[in-house]
């Protein structure tokens, strides 16, 4: 076991080695080659797979539909839905009707 400060901040360590692991990845987004980039952008969701499976695993309910909302938040505003054409009743000629 650890004592001291040590043991204060033994919690700490994953999210925070995460966090450094993400500062340092950030920063070698720039330099992928365009071929990749749809892999950066799409992989959050194989997180959000991931983090699926776990919860569904270990049966944490709460975990799983929090997840699944994320999921369906994330491709609602970044995924093919900014592709699909607004209802017929935002088109300009039919607004002027009103």
């Amino acid at each position: 076991m650890i004592s001291g400060i040590a043991g204060k901040f033994a919690p700490l360590a994953v999210p925070l080695g995460l966090l450094a692991a993400a500062w340092v990845f950030l920063g070698a987004i720039g330099r992928i080659p365009p071929a990749l980039l749809p892999v950066v952008q799409y992989s959050s969701y194989a997180v959000f797979f991931a983090g699926l499976v776990l919860s569904y695993w270990f049966n944490r309910s709460r975990v799983f539909f929090v997840i699944l909302v994320l999921a369906a938040v994330q491709l609602t505003l970044a995924g093919p839905a900014r592709y699909i054409r607004p209802p017929v009743f935002y088109s300009p000629p039919t607004f002027s009707l009103f």
